[in-house]
């Protein structure tokens, strides 16, 4: 019994051994790639701008005039400042009113499907464009709206819509259509999987007890499935919200043109140019900073009003 207990103790000290080390690990690779770099953020309260050593101007480069918060000023006065806002920001919340609901639409669609053989290949028609590099995704998409050689253009003409083809990528007046329709098709299949997962977590019971009553397909959804999904749907609304000033900056640049650059340039893609072509290393870091701080204060204020409505917060 003794012999037992000891190798049982033994055994428990050697998990907690290897779980402490796969922690520790995990704590160093957090220290150097996200808590180190974050030091950088001294940049924007320093004259850094054209260092050619950017490490070296974190450390030593003089502090920027009015009390450090100089680049802050010349970011907010800029007069590409309240453009880039309305992009990023209306773009976004656009891009939110149609795309949050479709995944949700989806995973319903997904279960309600009663043949497995054709709801799994549905599933994975929808869930393949997720896997396909951004890259070749919107170079296929550029094909398909040529104005020479797209089939979009030649469907358009075929139904007399236009006798013209049409300049979707150099529109801006199509630019923001584009990109949003482009990233609901890429993404939405994608985002249902979360959604599925909660409904097929719905406990049976509630179902077969609305049957007895007489509900049918409709009534079972709106009254038991869309109430024990909205947690998820809260959740993912007050991550969206926190980041309504970020944008993947590669991709919105795979879909810039100089034509439809007053529709296509936000945050993610001023900061970036700014940094790298421009080498205005201080005043770009003070744009991140900005951005972070507005970011922060809309996640505070989003999960605040998930308290209000629901009676508590989904992210603190």
């Amino acid at each position: 019994m003794y012999t037992t207990v000891k190798k049982t103790r033994k055994h428990i000290k050697k998990n907690e051994l290897q779980l402490l080390s796969m922690a520790g690990a995990g704590f160093v690779f957090l220290l150097v790639f996200s808590y180190v770099p974050m030091f950088g953020i001294i940049l924007a309260f320093r004259d850094g701008d054209s260092a050619l050593n950017v490490l070296k101007a974190i450390t030593s480069a003089p502090w920027a005039g009015m009390h450090g918060f100089k680049n802050f000023y010349e970011f907010l006065t800029d007069e590409r400042f309240w453009p880039i806002v309305v992009n990023t920001v209306c773009f976004n919340l656009l891009n939110l009113a149609i795309g949050m609901p479709i995944p949700v639409i989806l995973a319903l669609l997904f279960y309600e499907v009663r043949h497995p053989a054709y709801g799994k290949t549905v599933q994975f028609m929808t869930y393949l464009p997720h896997f396909v590099s951004m890259v070749v995704y919107i170079g296929i998409v550029h094909s398909l709206v040529d104005m020479q050689t797209g089939p979009i253009n030649a469907l358009i003409k075929e139904i007399g819509l236009s006798e013209e083809s049409i300049n979707f990528k150099g529109n801006p007046s199509y630019s923001w259509g584009l990109m949003i329709i482009s990233n609901i098709l890429k993404g939405a299949g994608w985002g249902s999987i979360i959604y599925l997962a909660a409904i097929m977590g719905v406990d049976v019971q509630l179902f077969e007890a609305a049957e007895i009553d007489g509900a049918n397909r409709l009534q079972k959804i709106r009254y038991i499935t869309l109430p024990e999904i909205a947690p998820i749907f809260v959740l993912n609304l007050v991550l969206n919200v926190s980041g309504i000033l970020n944008n993947d900056a590669g991709t919105m640049l795979l879909w810039q043109t100089q034509s439809n650059l007053t529709r296509t340039e936000v945050f993610s893609t001023f900061i970036l140019k700014s940094g790298i072509n421009e080498m205005l290393y201080s005043y770009a870091t003070a744009a991140g900073v900005f951005k972070s701080i507005v970011g922060m204060l809309l996640i505070i204020g989003a999960n605040k009003l998930s308290k209000i409505i629901q009676g508590e917060g989904v992210v603190f």
